[in-house]
């Protein structure tokens, strides 16, 4: 896992009267683990009328702005800053964010892009090494990010309507060669890159409802508009997109600020572009609209604050996706495409917004089989029959969406009135809503979620079903057996039409024991379908009068798990079996006590065979996040098996804290690497990539080795 290798530098603007502001900055040394601040509260002014007067002369601009920022030799903030860059010299780079507090938005207005060094007057932000951006900080920001796949999926839409010229005197957008360039980009950014980029391009009209409908039916990582951008005369920026004849159609910002609002999964970078066509006079509006886009809840948002030449843009795109392909850092990736177009008059007409401190929008999967040592261990251990692997939400995310945005639904729909960093747990929400509602409310709402998700989301596999059992599954009454009946259906689906369904890999596996951390029976169908005989037991958790009670199958008296007849071990609870469920905090503990407080206790909640295996064999636990509820208890509750001799080699998978959810994920990766090494934890080795690519590489490898037999 990369390190946190670069110093960071945040500077924050306030309002603080009609003419002035108020300044601080802080800065941040990975050598050291406390923060510094630099520059107390200092006012500062702008002359807004001498900069307006520059806007034609980039270099003007930068100086006028950077005398007025940093005020002349000798000032607070000057100082700072060089004492940053000293620092700054002995890493890999400096990390400055522009923090424009919600007081003061007029000042996105200005082209910080075109400040220069206040030492030498270069110009600053050209240089790869300094990543910039303009910050927007919010208590309350959790971005619930999409499980990580190692893959990265772009939606490009093109407006070009069919009155572009004659009725707005634009000049057409030759929709063919834009696509064509950030086609070309891609493939370039995959020479080195080690993820995949996936284009796709709209082949609607570019409508609004158009966009957010194909951003619902396949989630995008990136979205990436091109269109003319205009401000109306009330100061509201526009964008000139389509209607379903391909006529014009100029609509607000905020229009498409509340369709990606109300998405329950948002692209994790956002860019709008125009085209030198549109005239100077509208080269604010793309830019007017990143803010509220960031406020809505996209991590990061790039857009042009100037009529950006075709030449410009293309290069700068290009950059910008091979860099993104290669790390994932979005501030590092702008600065080295900012730097590739640094000849150009408008290099500086890019903008980037964020809300993530580390700037990372997806892990850095770069070439993690290289880096991971342990696979003889694990091939060894599948081998020998004696690997358990435990299935956590990352493996289930893309297809019945994260707990966290149905806790979010929740919160809003209930009047969660807690903290609002517990809006988007599961755990606190659902302890809410029971003791609001009842124990019987949650389930009934996870189940109708749940229902009304599959249905929106395999909305085009379902129509073609033409039988009772299709209408049952579109339109039937949100019960058990429909919810049990659709994750069926898409189970069956995902395995038919994706050879690399990571629940059908892992039923091929000789794996006797599976630990199911989820609540689904996505890999039950996938070892049935294998040929496979697999036996189900539910972790006994609840008691009543100090009597456990047992819900889900009985195990067949003399049952000894093997290849042929596997045992899954449901650890909190099957969405079959509503009574097991493990979903509010009273569980959870409930749950931690039922498998811990003593021997007698124990046995009765984990079945002998489980505690066995999971004491002497390895383990994978494949897609967990460290915060995750699910996972801590998981560690603490299950894993730790009295009288384990810990010979098998034990991996977790896509642990990788993830930015908006963790404050420092850099920091938050060190601490748990060091501390899945603590022999008390058992050892336990971290894959830093996706679940899906581990799985991929492990049957691949399975299958170079005779372990398993190719695939059919």
């Amino acid at each position: 896992m990369p390190k946190n290798e670069y110093c960071e530098l945040e500077l924050r603007l306030a309002w603080h009267d009609v003419s002035s502001y108020l300044l601080d900055a802080r800065f941040m040394n990975p050598s050291s683990d406390t923060e510094n601040e630099l520059v107390a509260p200092v006012r500062i002014t702008f002359d807004m009328a001498q900069l307006r007067d520059a806007v034609l002369d980039a270099g003007r601009y930068g100086t006028l702005l950077t005398h007025m920022l940093f005020s002349g030799a000798g000032s607070p903030l000057r100082e700072a800053y060089l004492h940053a860059r000293v620092a700054a010299a002995r890493q890999h780079g400096l990390r400055v964010r522009l923090n424009i507090q919600s007081s003061a938005p007029e000042l996105h207005a200005l082209r910080w892009e075109t400040l220069q060094d206040p030492d030498d007057n270069s110009r600053l932000l050209v240089q790869e090494n300094v990543w910039f951006s303009r910050f927007l900080s919010a208590r309350d920001f959790r971005w619930q990010p999409r499980a990580d796949s190692g893959e990265i999926s772009t939606l490009v839409v093109v407006s070009n309507p069919d009155d572009l010229n004659t009725r707005w005197n634009f000049a057409a957008i030759d929709s063919a060669a834009e696509l064509a360039r950030v086609t070309t980009a891609v493939k370039q950014g995959e020479e080195r890159a080690a993820t995949t980029i996936q284009m796709r391009t709209l082949d609607k009209p570019a409508s609004v409802f158009n966009i957010a409908t194909a951003l619902k039916q396949k989630y995008a990582d990136v979205l990436y508009i091109i269109c003319h951008g205009a401000i109306t005369s009330d100061g509201k920026p526009r964008l000139l997109l389509e209607k379903e004849d391909k006529t014009s159609h100029f609509i607000e910002g905020k229009e498409l600020v509340e369709r990606i609002r109300d998405m329950d999964e948002r692209p994790r970078l956002i860019v709008l572009a125009s085209c030198a066509s549109a005239g100077d006079e509208h080269a604010g509006a793309l830019t007017a609209i990143g803010p509220s886009l960031a406020a809505a809840g996209v991590p990061a948002v790039i857009a042009m604050q100037g009529a950006i030449t075709q030449r410009t843009s293309a290069m700068f795109i290009s950059a910008l996706f091979e860099e993104l392909a290669c790390h994932g850092q979005i501030d590092r990736a702008v600065a080295a495409a900012r730097s590739q177009v640094r000849a150009e008059s408008d290099w500086w007409m890019p903008v980037l917004f964020m809300r993530l401190r580390s700037g990372r929008l997806w892990p850095a999967f770069a070439q993690p089989d290289a880096q991971f040592d342990k696979w003889k261990s694990i091939i060894t251990d599948v081998a020998k029959e004696e690997c358990v692997p435990i299935l956590g939400p990352g493996l289930v995310e893309s297809t019945l969406g994260s707990m966290g945005n149905i806790a979010k639904k929740w919160a809003q729909l209930y009047e969660f009135p807690l903290a609002p960093q517990h809006r988007d747990r599961i755990e606190h929400v659902a302890q809410y809503l029971k003791c609001r509602q009842s124990p019987n409310v949650v389930v009934a709402e996870l189940q109708s979620y749940l229902i009304s998700h599959i249905r929106e989301r395999y909305k085009e596999q379902l129509a073609i079903l033409d039988d009772d059992v299709g209408e049952r599954l579109r339109n039937g009454k949100d019960s058990d057996q429909t919810l049990n009946e659709l994750m069926a259906f898409v189970g069956r689906y995902q395995r038919q039409h994706h050879k690399d369904d990571m629940h059908r890999l892992l039923a091929r596996l000789p794996v006797p024991i599976y630990i199911n951390a989820n609540r689904d029976n996505f890999l039950r169908d996938a070892l049935i379908e294998a040929g496979k005989q697999p036996q189900i037991a539910l972790c006994t958790w609840v008691t009543s009068n100090n009597t456990p009670q047992f819900y889900g199958p009985s195990l067949p008296k003399n049952y000894k798990p093997s290849v042929a007849e596997p045992l899954i071990f449901y650890v909190y609870g099957s969405l079959e079996y509503t009574s097991s469920l493990v979903i509010t905090e009273d569980d959870y503990f409930d749950f931690l006590m039922a498998v811990t407080r003593n021997e007698r206790s124990q046995l009765a909640s984990i079945p002998g065979a489980v505690s066995s295996a999971l004491a002497s064999h390895g383990a994978l636990l494949l897609g967990f996040q460290p915060d995750d509820w699910d996972f801590r208890v998981l560690l603490k509750g299950i894993l730790m098996q009295p009288g384990s001799s810990l010979n098998g080699t034990r991996v977790a998978v896509q642990v990788s804290p993830r930015e908006g959810l963790i404050i420092d994920p850099d920091r938050a990766s060190d601490y748990l690497a060091k501390y899945f090494i603590d022999p008390h934890q058992g050892k336990i080795h971290v894959f830093w990539g996706s679940a899906q690519a581990f799985i991929q590489s492990l049957t691949e490898r399975c299958i170079e080795q005779g372990v398993i037999p190719p695939d059919a």
